[in-house]
């Protein structure tokens, strides 16, 4: 299909031809009217012949007119049909960019919706995944906190019982704890020096129990410190482990310390698991 600009180009230039064939044509017909000027002087004499020749004059220059205005209306009559067909066009064209644009906004829409749905899909899918290996996993915690009953000249003795209380073994587990003496107000900052209570397990499996017994030097003077409350002992430590995923490294931290009424109870910090 040849482009309506180039249509429109070749109509212009039949115009200029067109344009140029009539100059021509009038330029020989004044050139044949001189000619039959002159025969007309000489045939003047004949009456007859005389109407014959101007009735022929007329009829070429009737001719010539015609030709001339058939030419001009049919090259003005096909620049308008070319225009009217740009024109056309160009509507068509806005038509389309307009429904285009409308499309594309609602396409746009509809992947913006569809991405959204993706999205809280997939963080679903991710969350319910999260919560099967957390389910699935090893935990590794303090269950049971038992302590003797104290006796003049014997440390004080607790025993803190461990347990897997997940769905899958903990393998090389090492718990390390230890004790401190703090005056009220003043603030506690757990360590696990090489010297802390320790005990390893190669694998603790699901609902299996461990024990690990913490002894505290005592006199009658710090027994009844504590009793009083002017003194206060904390138990605190951290546990390590792996699961068998082996995606994280676990650990959990305790921390308790003895009441004055003989009791134990947690700390209001360090109890938190990974």
């Amino acid at each position: 299909m040849i482009p309506a600009s180039a249509r429109l180009a070749a109509i212009e230039q039949e115009q200029v031809e067109a344009k140029k064939r009539d100059e021509a044509y009038k330029a020989r017909q004044l050139s044949n009217e001189r000619v039959m000027v002159g025969l007309t002087s000489a045939l003047v004499v004949v009456g007859f012949s005389g109407i014959a020749i101007s009735i022929w004059q007329t009829q070429i220059a009737d001719t010539s007119a015609n030709a001339a205005k058939s030419a001009a209306e049919s090259a003005v009559g096909s620049l308008v049909e070319t225009r009217r067909g740009l024109a056309q066009a160009e509507g068509l064209t806005n038509l389309s960019l307009g429904q285009t644009e409308r499309l594309t906004r609602e396409s746009l829409e509809e992947t913006r919706k569809a991405t959204s749905v993706a999205d809280r899909s997939a963080k679903a899918a991710e969350g319910a995944n999260n919560l099967a290996l957390l389910n699935a996993r090893a935990w590794v915690g303090p269950t049971v906190i038992n302590m003797e009953p104290w006796k003049p000249g014997s440390p004080i003795t607790i025993s803190i019982t461990f347990k897997n209380s997940g769905s899958t073994p903990a393998f090389n587990v090492r718990i390390r704890g230890r004790w401190a003496l703090r005056e009220p107000g003043q603030q506690l900052l757990p360590t696990y020096p090489a010297d802390s209570v320790e005990r390893e397990w190669g694998a603790l499996f699901p609902e299996v129990l461990a024990h690990v017994p913490y002894e505290v030097p005592a006199t009658p003077d710090l027994i009844e410190r504590l009793k009083l409350g002017t003194t206060i002992l904390y138990l605190y430590g951290r546990i390590t482990y792996e699961e068998a995923s082996r995606q994280r490294d676990p650990w959990t931290t305790f921390c308790y310390q003895l009441l004055r009424d003989s009791t134990v109870g947690p700390c209001g910090a360090y109890n938190d698991a990974r």
